[in-house]
């Protein structure tokens, strides 16, 4: 079953929607670490291992239908606004309200508190859901838990001295990159699925450890130089960065805001025969 498919606008607007719906969710859920588990904390990180696990930050199966059911209704009402002619859009929210809200859904939420992933592509490969979008809705639907976590472990984790390629929050792929203004382009990665971000070395690539500058292109698109797309010749994929040196805006830079407002950049990235995951 395809994706959902939507003006590229309208998909914009209800990615911020659902980030602030995922913004104030997260307000609610209160977290709080023992000296003990922060010190299991520090030790995975002196260990090179992220921080977050089920076992610290476990999930309620509640609370996940809540945003499930929550980022469904946002979904369909984005689309209400299309003529609803489109067959494919029709079957795919379909098949989404019988995962997330059918008589089945209490498993779904269940298997989803345990991150048990392989049996949760399972449902959604049953249900002819495309897995991509099946894999949006999960990382939706663990992100407020996430952002929550996040922050309780803002004094914990030192971000400043991870040099690994991975979220120490989470340990998820950087999404994006940012090189610093005031730290004279110093080089930052970026994790959209928690929104934590840590600095990391220039020249080479955050996916396959390539330091071979010659191999690593990058790319700009015209009139965007704050812009850049920064490849890698040898795994063939590629990283956004946003060069604040170049920056015109004034307002605070919002990473994930970027993400979603760069999808020409994906585009062009594609065209160069890059990839993300």
């Amino acid at each position: 079953m395809a994706l959902i498919e939507a003006p590229p606008v309208d998909m914009i607007l209800f990615f911020q929607k659902v980030r602030k719906a995922q913004q104030e969710w997260a307000e609610e859920i209160s977290l709080a670490l023992t000296e003990e588990q922060k010190e299991k904390v520090q030790t995975l990180l002196s260990k090179k291992e992220h921080a977050w696990s089920h076992e610290l930050f476990p999930f309620e199966p509640t609370r996940l239908r809540q945003y499930g059911e929550g980022i469904l209704d946002l979904l369909q009402a984005m689309l209400q606004r299309e003529d609803g002619s489109d067959e494919n859009n029709l079957g795919t929210l379909s098949s989404l309200h019988k995962l997330l809200k059918g008589e089945e859904a209490s498993e779904f939420y269940r298997l989803l508190a345990l991150g048990d992933f392989e049996e949760l592509e399972q449902k959604g490969l049953a249900l002819d859901i495309d897995l991509p979008l099946l894999h949006y809705f999960i990382r939706a639907m663990l992100k407020p838990y996430l952002l929550a976590s996040s922050k309780a472990l803002e004094e914990t984790i030192a971000t400043r001295d991870w040099r690994e390629p991975f979220c120490p929050h989470c340990g998820s792929e950087p999404t994006l990159g940012r090189l610093s203004k005031e730290e004279h382009g110093k080089r930052y990665l970026y994790c959209s699925t928690c929104e934590t971000e840590w600095p990391f070395r220039r020249v080479v690539c955050p996916f396959c450890a390539n330091e071979d500058q010659y191999s690593l292109p990058i790319y700009y698109v015209d009139e965007e130089r704050h812009y850049r797309i920064e490849g890698c010749n040898q795994c063939k994929r590629y990283l956004k960065t946003v060069d604040e040196r170049y920056y015109q805006k004034q307002e605070r830079l919002d990473l994930y805001e970027e993400d979603v407002a760069t999808v020409q950049l994906d585009l062009v990235a594609r065209e160069k025969g890059l990839r993300q995951k």
